[in-house]
């Protein structure tokens, strides 16, 4: 009787013990395999990049450094286009898939200057984004150009809104099959209103009770800009203010285009306003030059070069914005315990982009933001 609350007492603790002891290992091997593999990496990188790199700190990606006749340079333009990366960029746990355009616009301006390029070769997926990270990309190809080197687009799969506007001045725009294009038009807030409510459940945070419902109005610029939008209306005269200054980034938006792309004004305001379309359209309408793969639009580049494909060397920018550990281990976390993302680089990304005026596909938005 007298030695049952101690075995218990025993075998708590055992268990308790035998549970962290397993949590710490479990830890332990975890960062410590990160650390192995991060290293291992890092050290190929970095003996890869020596033997490759050019004076401007470039690396091969494909092609041969000895027998090469011209080099190009491949930038990425993936994801929501934002302007400056975030104070917390080399933090442990940031991860996150945007491109920002003043950044990318360094790149292209390094470019415009290094002897070891001859080009560019822009590979675009993008959604849109911010006006000003557009146009600081749309800036970064000006330069290239007026330095006498050619920049090429190859799309795969989206290049809507903010991605026309930043890629617009480009050369040649090539899309991959069933990619989609256009949406010239311009996202403002997003106002909520409850109509005259009677109730406020703060204990249990279910929401608001109305007798009218909820009213949800989403400011645009663009016919059909706000397509998705659940609910509808709102007093015009408050809107005014907003209203004006999304058609003054509208008209931008689309002199932008009628200037770079030679697209007709009324084909924008009125026949596409700001829709969706496919390659056959974009093409039609002048967004894009044609269709064709990334091979073939390798193939053309070095066309435009005067060079053979193989002789062609294509090089990126050797540089990592994260920690060792940083974008898988984010990954990881916020796959396994979902809280451990919830005030991390999504929050930080939805907070920039819901607090101004957009070039963006709104359904993207919707998805990326719950808004």
């Amino acid at each position: 009787m007298d030695q049952r609350p101690s075995l218990l007492s025993d075998l708590f603790r055992m268990s308790a013990k035998l549970v962290v002891g397993g949590l710490i290992v479990v830890v332990l091997l975890f960062f410590g395999t990160a650390a192995i593999i991060g290293g291992i990496a890092s050290g190929i990188a970095g003996a890869g990049g020596d033997a490759t790199a050019q004076k401007d700190g470039y690396v091969t990606l494909e092609g041969d450094d000895d027998t090469a006749e011209k080099s190009i340079l491949r930038l990425r333009l993936e994801g929501p286009i934002m302007g400056h990366p975030p104070k917390n960029r080399s933090s442990f746990f940031f991860s996150d898939s945007s491109t920002y355009g003043y950044e990318l616009k360094e790149d292209l301006d390094k470019a415009a200057k290094s002897e070891d390029v001859d080009g560019v070769l822009l590979y675009v997926s993008t959604p849109g984004g911010t006006i000003h990270g557009s146009h600081a990309i749309h800036e970064g190809i000006q330069a290239v150009k007026a330095a006498g080197k050619p920049v090429i687009v190859y799309v795969d799969t989206i290049s809507v809104s903010g991605g026309a506007w930043s890629t617009a001045a480009a050369d040649a725009i090539f899309a991959d099959r069933g990619s989609f294009h256009a949406m010239v038009g311009v996202l403002g807030p997003q106002l909520l209103e409850f109509v005259d409510p009677v109730g406020l459940d703060v204990f249990l945070g279910t929401g608001v009770e109305t007798r009218g419902g909820v009213k949800f109005n989403w400011i645009h610029s663009g016919k059909g800009k706000d397509f998705g939008n659940p609910f509808r209306p709102a007093e015009q005269w408050e809107l005014d203010l907003w209203q004006t200054n999304l058609d003054q980034s509208y008209d931008m938006f689309v002199d932008h285009m009628v200037t770079h792309r030679g697209i007709d004004r009324r084909i924008l305001t009125e026949t596409l306003g700001a829709g969706i379309v496919s390659n056959a359209q974009a093409e039609q309408y002048g967004f894009i030059n044609g269709t064709k793969t990334y091979d073939e639009v390798v193939d053309y580049v070095a066309e435009q070069l005067e060079t053979e494909t193989d002789k062609l060397k294509i090089m990126g920018p050797r540089k990592d914005h994260t920690s060792p550990f940083g974008g898988r281990l984010s990954e990881t976390l916020a796959r396994f315990l979902p809280m451990a993302d919830t005030a991390g680089p999504k929050n930080t990304l939805c907070t920039e982009l819901l607090s101004q005026p957009l070039v963006m596909w709104p359904v993207h938005l919707q998805n990326m933001c719950g808004k």
